[in-house]
């Protein structure tokens, strides 16, 4: 009604109607095709609410001006100014959905706002669509965010290299430049065929075909299962191969929703923490001697893996093995102490926290005969 009365009424304000239509009707289009715009429909609502405030307050008033109640009649063209604003947020909030993945991934956010940061290690490395969200609800830094270089130039950039590390040590010295305490993974496949080409002299592991019959369907390269994401997100640490775990990650918290990907089942999201590791300094009786440690490690889904890792012994006759788990609790997961075997001889090692956080060495000797305890 006001916008027919105001056209017809005012011809020189119809280039200003004319956006004000176009703007309102495709932001409320775009919020009924796809939900999460609602928060752009805001604005030409608000512009819309306080039109039709100002409007009607103008004829309260002058019809109450010339009668009694003048008062009542100010005080509520003051209460319908004051609420216009507010009126367009609880409108599309009401409409508002949650983002995909949301009651998997916002209970371990929530709890990562509960520990302390550790200094140096304050941020978190997640697929840039999560940035915001880690920012709101864990009260974390992040590497990247859907606003693309909000934190700096090369935040996505930062990403990419990380996504598309196949070594563990070029993997590490990107957390470290970047003061990463916690990451994040999911399924990698569709960011390494993206994201992953900002990464400079990565290899394309990954690429998108389309096709109108079928849709978005991913080329895979099977050393995409061997990059440092992948491993942590299919394999716990652990890898397609005989290769030790990964030293530097401990799975802190996972989803309740598990998922099938490339015929292997694993949970949605896992939140790992970048930790120093603990070393065992095995002792054996000879050089030579190959020495392994595994611990038994239970979600907080109540899923259960084998941690292992091992190493040959030097001239002196000592492996060193770093660890990542300690005995206990770490984060919302639980692990066993450290079974460390060389052939018939066993030992197990409860591993403190603070040997975990702080790379300090633990001694552990396997040269006397039978089962023993840590040096």
């Amino acid at each position: 009604m006001l916008l027919v009365r105001a056209w017809r009424e005012s011809p020189d304000r119809r280039p200003y109607l004319i956006v004000l239509a176009v703007w309102t009707v495709s932001t409320l289009g775009l919020v009924v095709f796809r939900r999460r715009f609602e928060c752009y429909a805001v604005l030409p609502l608000a512009v819309c609410a306080g039109w039709v405030v100002h409007e009607g307050a103008a004829t309260l008033s002058a019809k109450l001006r010339r009668g009694r109640g003048m008062a009542a009649a100010l005080a509520i063209v003051g209460v319908l100014l004051a609420a216009a604003p507010g009126l367009p947020a609880a409108f599309t909030g009401g409409i508002a959905e949650l983002p995909d993945g949301a009651p998997d991934k916002y209970p371990l956010f929530r709890w990562l706002a509960s520990v302390p940061a550790t200094p140096g290690r304050e941020g978190v490395l997640a697929f840039w669509a999560h940035g915001h969200d880690l920012q709101w609800l864990a009260r974390r830094p992040v590497v990247s965010t859907p606003f693309g270089s909000d934190i700096d130039a090369r935040s996505l950039g930062g990403e990419a290299s990380f996504i598309t590390a196949l070594e563990p040590s070029a993997a590490r010295a990107l957390l470290d430049e970047r003061r990463i305490g916690f990451v994040l993974v999911q399924n990698p496949v569709s960011e390494v065929a993206t994201i992953g080409r900002l990464a400079p002299g990565s290899a394309e592991l990954a690429s998108a075909e389309r096709s109108l019959v079928t849709g978005v369907e991913w080329a895979l390269r099977e050393e995409l299962l061997d990059l440092v994401v992948s491993r942590l997100f299919f394999f716990d640490g652990g890898s397609r191969d005989d290769a030790p775990s990964l030293s530097d990650y401990r799975l802190v918290g996972e989803s309740q929703t598990a998922t099938e990907v490339l015929g292997r089942r694993t949970n949605v999201f896992k939140l790992y923490q970048v930790v120093d590791g603990a070393l065992l300094q095995v002792r054996v009786q000879s050089p030579g001697t190959l020495v392994r440690a595994t611990a038994r490690v239970t979600t907080n889904q109540r899923r259960a893996f084998m941690w292992s890792a091992a190493a040959v012994s030097d001239a002196s006759g000592v492996a060193t093995i770093r660890v990542p788990y300690s005995a206990g609790q770490n984060g919302l997961t639980v692990a066993e102490p450290y079974v460390v075997s060389s052939g018939a001889r066993t030992v197990v090692v409860p591993v403190p926290e603070q040997d975990v956080l702080g790379g300090s060495a633990v001694p552990v000797d396997l040269t006397r005969t039978g089962a023993g305890g840590p040096g």
